[in-house]
């Protein structure tokens, strides 16, 4: 059941968020346990996933890479050593 809106008002279904939400969780797991390189290739994964929805044309795809964009900024915010641009 989609539970969250997009800018042009379709909605990302729960299990899609629900990945969002997975992948931050690692993400962060990983960094807690000195492994902040790992939870960033958790994040970036999750950007190109995301991407590759958009290529098919899902409504809702582009709101997710977005949300997971801002995921990723922020993680390298909080640990700026792993701004990694691969």
């Amino acid at each position: 059941r989609p539970i969250a809106s997009g800018l042009d008002g379709s909605c990302i279904p729960r299990s899609e968020l629900d990945c969002l939400f997975d992948d931050i969780t690692e993400a962060l797991d990983h960094a807690s346990h000195g492994h902040v390189e790992d939870g960033w290739w958790c994040l970036r994964i999750g950007v190109e996933r995301a991407r590759a929805l958009e290529l098919l044309a899902m409504p809702w795809s582009e709101e997710l890479t977005r949300r997971y964009e801002f995921a990723l900024e922020q993680y390298e915010c909080r640990f700026p050593k792993v701004s990694l641009t691969h």
